[in-house]
């Protein structure tokens, strides 16, 4: 067993599902992740709880697990630069596959993409810190806006003419 596996809220035992089609089992659980997850203009900032409510079913293959997730997600306007936090609501669909069963058929069900597909860590937990990273991921937008209507930089503040952006002092050399 991976060190930490049992203790971590992360990680989730299959060993009550019993191997084989049929048994299902519910969870409720926050996490807080240890560090943000996203980029400077979108992300889900560590030690915020994200909310999980997951549903576990057995089949002949793995584990299939379907929920939703709940996260306060922090976005920077990429037009007028104001933050703002959104409740994000997304639903979750992974399909977790017994280790002797991922090499028939995991190149199968990922041709098709209805899913995320993973191992089992240890042939017995579901880790869900890949699936809320991809989920979160999924969601978040390459140049996130505050509105539809924003009108980006606030037009009243004007760089005085003679000082130059440093990053772009060396173009100035070019127009002589």
């Amino acid at each position: 067993m991976p060190k930490n596996v049992a203790n971590s809220p992360y990680f989730l035992s299959t060993l009550d599902l019993k191997r084989g089609a049929g048994n299902m089992h519910s969870y409720t659980l926050s996490v807080e992740p240890a560090e943000n997850i996203g980029d400077a203009m979108e992300f889900a900032p560590k030690n915020e709880p994200i909310h999980l409510e997951v549903n576990l079913s057995s089949v002949i293959e793995g584990i299939y697990l379907n929920g939703s997730l709940q996260a306060k997600v922090h976005r920077v306007c990429a037009k007028c630069s104001q933050e703002s936090v959104v409740d994000t609501n997304l639903d979750l669909n992974a399909f977790y596959f017994y280790d002797d069963k991922l090499a028939s058929q995991g190149a199968e069900l990922d041709s098709k993409g209805s899913e995320e597909i993973y191992a089992l860590v240890d042939s017995q937990y579901i880790d869900l810190v890949q699936l809320i990273r991809d989920t979160l991921y999924d969601e978040f937008s390459f140049a996130p806006i505050c509105s539809k209507q924003c009108a980006g930089v606030d037009e009243s503040y004007k760089r005085p003419e003679d000082e130059i952006d440093p990053r772009f002092a060396i173009l100035k050399s070019f127009r002589e």
